[in-house]
């Protein structure tokens, strides 16, 4: 497919898929939260209670070399192991694009091209020199989809700029990570999370709620540096669903 038609095709998916979206594009309710205390205890309660998830994703990947619009699965159980498997359409079938596995311990992917399928098993660290495409998902892990999520410690740091708070924390991979939240609401608009000195941005378009907790509807996340910008739309969300431990093997080489 020559480039114009790439990027046809992606405007096209993410025009239908936007329009799902737009019905929960902000379902924060208007909150009374004064001080400090008040904003983190709000972001707590919006996070906590959530032990799993599993969510069916629109996803486009845009790079200097390409461009990939996929389908992606992923699975999340406490605590902190997320798995992402992606598949790309191929006329009336699918095909497995990759299949990411991060876990405390460490992390595993296995790429699959055309001609080759490569595979990895390392660090954190490892991970990022050899695929920098995902090192926003690495630094950010469950924080991406748990927007607003707080680090036990240290405590936030709370700014209050026009129309807007910030607040600084750390992310559950330990890098400096701020929240941008609608003053009035306390919704999350965006995410800053520093890697090796270098701003990765997480701009959500639209929320869904879930008994009191809400998850990304559409975001879109931007790493300068890699060349890298991640799109998402939300097609379907189990929040607390039972994920055997088997989830969460390290993926398969095999097709």
């Amino acid at each position: 497919m020559s480039r114009t038609g790439s990027t046809g095709l992606l405007l096209t998916v993410f025009l239908v898929t936007a329009c799902r979206a737009e019905e929960h594009r902000w379902p924060f309710p208007k909150v009374a939260a004064g001080d400090d205390a008040a904003v983190a205890a709000v972001l707590a309660e919006r996070t906590a209670g959530v032990d799993s998830l599993y969510a069916l994703l629109s996803m486009s990947f845009e790079s200097r070399e390409r461009e990939t619009v996929l389908e992606a699965v992923v699975s999340y159980k406490r605590p902190g192991r997320i798995r992402c498997s992606a598949f790309k359409d191929v006329v009336v079938s699918t095909r497995d694009a990759f299949d990411l596995l991060l876990t405390p311990d460490t992390c595993a992917l296995v790429s699959r091209e055309p001609a080759r399928t490569e595979s990895f098993v390392g660090s954190a660290a490892e991970l990022e020199l050899r695929y920098p495409g995902f090192r926003g998902l690495m630094a950010l892990r469950e924080a991406v989809f748990l927007p607003g999520l707080l680090a036990a410690a240290p405590p936030p740091r709370i700014s209050r700029q026009r129309g807007r708070l910030r607040v600084d924390t750390v992310s559950p991979s330990g890098s400096p990570l701020v929240w941008y939240l609608d003053r009035a609401t306390l919704g999350v608009e965006k995410a800053e999370v520093m890697v090796a000195g270098q701003r990765i941005e997480v701009a959500y378009r639209a929320h869904v709620e879930r008994d009191g907790r809400f998850f990304p509807a559409a975001f879109e996340l931007r790493d300068p540096w890699a060349g890298v910008t991640v799109s998402g739309v939300l097609e379907d969300l189990e929040v607390n669903p039972d994920l055997p431990d088997e989830t969460f093997v390290t993926p398969s080489t095999e097709p």
